[in-house]
């Protein structure tokens, strides 16, 4: 459809709940770009900060700050926040590399993994303050939320697992094993399945929530970013090695078409536009 320019290293990605805005992390260039949903086009850029280098990037529900993970330095422990409404940037402390963050789709919450803390910080959006620390993780990664608000999935790069945990008990109620290097996910609207990239793999683990069973899905090389859309019959795969993306039925688990894009396609986060779920 287009091409839009932005900063340099364009890695994470995130569509608010409108689909009105779309909101790219530059990791070299220590920016935020901020995107016409619709269109497409470079509305704003919002400048991090010298030597940052974020990497995951999430919404709240109501579209008024997006948060940032600034992954480096490692030691800084920053999750960015920026208020759309104000246009301002503020701060909250988390752990060591934060590098995943998911919102949930009701609450003020919004949780963060910190790959070099071995934790994920539950943060309260609206205070702006973290309210729990959870741990016994193994360099966490990647995270997301069902869209019923009551499941959280992380991935596990150390140990190549993705845990469940109950958003009400914030306690783990499954832990998956899938194949090395997990690094993108994303959950079906219906939150029968979530997905897993594993970037070594030219594979997409399968998670059936309710048999509690792993399949797999041969992508492209390298697959990276993996989103679902509204409906949950399609699921999207970056190939970061292919500069292709997959697009894959849901129904049969197999990919039906190869999109060619530009040069090494990461798109982690939420990168399909929203609409109406089931």
């Amino acid at each position: 459809m287009g091409t839009t320019v932005v900063g340099s290293s364009p890695l994470g990605v995130a569509v608010d709940a409108s689909g009105g805005r779309a909101y790219i992390t530059n990791n070299l260039s220590a920016q935020l770009s901020i995107l016409d949903g619709g269109t497409g086009a470079l509305l704003r850029t919002v400048e991090l900060g010298a030597g940052l280098r974020p990497l995951g990037v999430a919404v709240t529900a109501d579209g008024g700050k997006v948060l940032v993970a600034i992954q480096l330095p490692a030691t800084l422990r920053r999750l960015a926040v920026y208020d759309t409404v104000a246009d301002r940037l503020r701060e909250v402390t988390v752990g060591n590399s934060p590098t995943g963050v998911a919102t949930h789709p009701r609450s003020a919450v919004a949780y963060v993994t910190n790959q070099l803390s071995n934790t994920v910080s539950v943060v309260d959006t609206a205070a702006e303050t973290v309210v729990t620390t959870l741990s016994g993780f193994n360099q966490p990664f990647a995270v997301a939320v069902n869209a019923a608000g009551t499941r959280l999935y992380v991935t596990n790069l150390g140990d190549n697992t993705v845990r469940e945990i109950d958003t009400s008990t914030l306690q783990t109620v499954w832990t998956y094993t899938v194949l090395p290097r997990p690094f993108g996910i994303a959950v079906r609207p219906q939150g029968d399945r979530v997905y897993v990239s594993n970037i070594d793999n030219r594979r997409v683990s399968v998670l059936d929530t309710n048999t509690r069973s792993v399949s797999t899905i041969l992508v492209g090389r390298s697959p990276w970013g993996v989103s679902v859309d509204p409906s949950g019959s399609r699921v999207f795969v970056a190939n970061f090695e292919d500069n292709t993306v997959s697009l894959v039925d849901a129904g049969g688990n197999t990919v039906v078409q190869t999109v060619a894009v530009q040069q090494a396609p990461v798109a982690f986060g939420i990168f399909v536009r929203p609409g109406a779920a089931p």
